[in-house]
């Protein structure tokens, strides 16, 4: 019988010591996290097949500053990726009406918003035009990581996803 006691104190010991290692869970009446997003759209008729160049000026925010967190670069990767050539505005400037014809003139922008606990997310818009500057693509993403860096590479991910999915190849028999 004593030993029994002594089982069963331990046992309660343990459990009321337990308690204090849980933490309420529960997310009742509190905010979820900022989900992962990608939407994308792409202009009726249009064939992303059908363009093999692309011009991305480089993001430029207050003070002048180009770029300082590589989105651009990230950008033109998964472009190169696909089989893309990054032209320079010069170049995009010279083109040929050909060339002109396969390329998209890439425009990225993201801002920070607010996640309702403190802290932030990003929300990255990519939309690329044809030359007649008509929008060809379409593509958002949020995310939010541990970084900004990390935030920026997430969203970047996210809003050309749809892109990535519906790119094959370069294919000139395709009209723009």
């Amino acid at each position: 019988m004593e030993a029994f006691k002594v089982v069963s104190m331990v046992l309660l010991t343990m459990v009321l010591a337990g308690c204090t290692f849980f933490k309420n869970t529960s997310t009742e009446n509190e905010e979820l996290p900022v989900v992962p997003k990608a939407t994308s759209a792409i202009m009726d008729g249009s064939n992303l097949n059908a363009y093999n160049r692309v011009f991305i000026p480089p993001l430029q925010y207050d003070g002048g500053v180009l770029d300082q967190y590589g989105v651009t670069a990230d950008v033109e990767r998964k472009l190169k990726e696909l089989g893309f050539q990054s032209i320079s505005e010069e170049d995009a400037e010279g083109q040929s009406p050909e060339e002109a014809a396969r390329t998209l003139y890439c425009l990225i922008e993201h801002q920070h918003a607010e996640d309702g606990k403190g802290g932030l997310y990003v929300i990255m818009q990519i939309n690329m035009y044809d030359h007649y500057q008509q929008i060809i693509y379409s593509g958002r993403g949020h995310y939010q990581g541990l970084s900004t860096l990390g935030d920026l590479r997430g969203a970047t991910d996210y809003a050309m996803e749809g892109f990535i999915i519906r790119y094959e190849v370069y294919d000139p028999t395709v009209n723009s």
